[in-house]
């Protein structure tokens, strides 16, 4: 975890102020320790290639999401991509068991910010501790694509803007797996009449 020092002249006026700050800081910083979040990272929306992506790094883990279809006629023509990275120096055991199960991950809200219903959630998988685990090696990656036909279900959504996030949340684990919460910033994709 990265230390900073603040170091600075204080007048009597700018001192509480200074000192709540301070207090701020070291509190959230606390909280994120306390759960376990040594490392978290989080990156800004951007248009590469007219796609929509964001990027996160929690413990290691960095995750770039991207809406690969960001103007779209249908919601069925959705796509996005989930593209995990190990950023650690060491081998690291990553639970996939859900990872292919778009209707548990992502979240979708209108233009309003209210949620967006999925289609029916999947029955879960059978969790043994072995199956739908894979040891990522330094810089080695796994890519997940989910399309609009599994997301929605063949649901019809109005023209309008629209968001989506990931979540992807292990804070269960079994043996030496990677530990942690991933939730990506908001991105916005259209469908059009």
């Amino acid at each position: 975890m990265e230390r900073v020092a603040v170091y600075k002249v204080f007048n009597n006026k700018n001192c509480i102020s200074a000192f709540r700050q301070l207090i701020t800081i070291v509190l959230v910083t606390a909280c994120f320790v306390a759960i376990g979040y040594s490392d978290v990272k989080l990156g800004s929306k951007t248009n590469l290639e007219g796609k929509m992506e964001t990027k996160i790094t929690v413990n290691q883990l960095s995750l770039e999401f991207s809406v690969i279809t960001p103007k779209i006629k249908y919601a069925d023509e959705l796509e996005v991509r989930a593209f995990f990275t190990n950023e650690s120096k060491a081998t690291m055991r990553v639970k996939t068991l859900f990872l292919d199960l778009p209707i548990i991950l992502l979240k979708i809200r209108n233009d309003k910010g209210a949620p967006v219903l999925l289609g029916p959630p999947p029955l879960p998988p059978v969790d043994d501790g072995v199956i739908g685990r894979v040891d990522l090696t330094p810089g080695q990656s796994l890519r997940y694509l989910y399309y609009g036909i599994n997301i929605f279900s063949g649901k019809m959504l109005q023209p309008g803007v629209y968001e989506i996030r990931f979540k992807y949340d292990n804070e269960y684990v079994q043996g030496e797996e990677w530990r942690g919460v991933i939730e990506t910033d908001w991105i916005e994709f259209r469908i059009e009449k």
